[in-house]
């Protein structure tokens, strides 16, 4: 009887295992940091602009082993940029993107903590700059992703448009995890809380995902928003994920809003706010 008992008992217990397994969330056993800056640059006027400059606030962000950049005049000035995000432990290289004339893209990683697998242009996008994209392996956990930097069109509204859909489309189309920072020109505004038609473009069909920076929850971002030209006081610059990534934790917000950014912009900086955005990558 107590034998029939026991194995009653235990066959009751190895159900309520199955089940258990059966419904409990797959939690990796692990995530590492990864810390991540977009930043304009700013090189439409170069007699108003110095990289150098610029770099000196690059500098004073410490840690970030991936960088996406917007409006990099020339090779000169990424190779400066390149040197000024580098940091003890650190083994940076650099990826640069090839139109734009003036305003062009590039990426700039860190080897110990990023390998790259593949780069590309995206030259089907639209408008005047082609998404510059990465493929990356993040060697603390193996972790492959897509990341890209993008300067969507500020003078031609139809151009916005066109590559909000085009690059929301190519988004959708992946298999990997998408990070997707830069400069688009959504003109989110802080006190109506809404963009213009591309931003609504963009978010359409739930493929991607804004990761607001904390200063929009706490009514602190800068008053002109993410740059300096009262024209646009609005959220400019941007950070958003698609696929696996949107599952990732992160935390993002809006750098330097302590610094005399606007003031600063005439003596050669860059007239936009650096974002961060911090992830914890399984």
């Amino acid at each position: 009887m107590k034998s029939r008992i026991q194995s009653i008992l235990w066959g009751f217990g190895l159900i309520l295992l199955v089940i258990f397994v059966a419904i409990a969330p797959a939690f990796p056993a692990s995530a590492e940091h990864l810390s991540i800056i977009s930043y304009n640059v700013e090189s439409d006027d170069l007699e108003d602009t110095d990289p150098r400059l610029v770099a000196q606030e690059m500098e004073d962000i410490a840690g970030a082993d991936l960088w996406g950049l917007s409006e990099v005049a020339d090779r000169a000035a990424a190779d400066i940029f390149t040197r000024a995000v580098a940091f003890p432990g650190s083994d940076f290289e650099s990826i640069f993107g090839t139109t734009g004339t003036l305003d062009k893209l590039q990426i700039i990683y860190n080897q110990n903590k990023l390998e790259l697998q593949d780069s590309e242009e995206l030259d089907n996008i639209g408008g005047s700059r082609s998404p510059l994209v990465a493929r990356f392996k993040f060697l603390p956990t193996g972790q492959e992703f897509l990341f890209t930097v993008n300067h969507f069109n500020r003078g031609s509204e139809t151009k916005r448009n066109q590559q909000a859909e085009n690059l929301r489309n190519w988004a959708q189309g992946q298999s990997l995890p998408v990070i997707a920072v830069g400069d688009y020109n959504f003109d989110f505004d802080l006190e109506t809380k809404k963009g213009n038609r591309a931003f609504d473009i963009f978010l359409q069909k739930d493929v991607m995902t804004w990761i607001k920076p904390n200063c929009l929850k706490t009514n602190s971002c800068p008053p002109t928003g993410t740059q300096c030209d009262p024209n646009y006081s609005s959220i400019l610059d941007y950070v958003f994920v698609s696929q696996l990534a949107k599952n990732w934790p992160c935390e993002s917000d809006v750098l330097f809003v302590q610094k005399p950014v606007c003031q600063q912009e005439k003596q050669g900086f860059s007239d936009h706010y650096p974002l961060t955005a911090n992830f914890s990558i399984p």
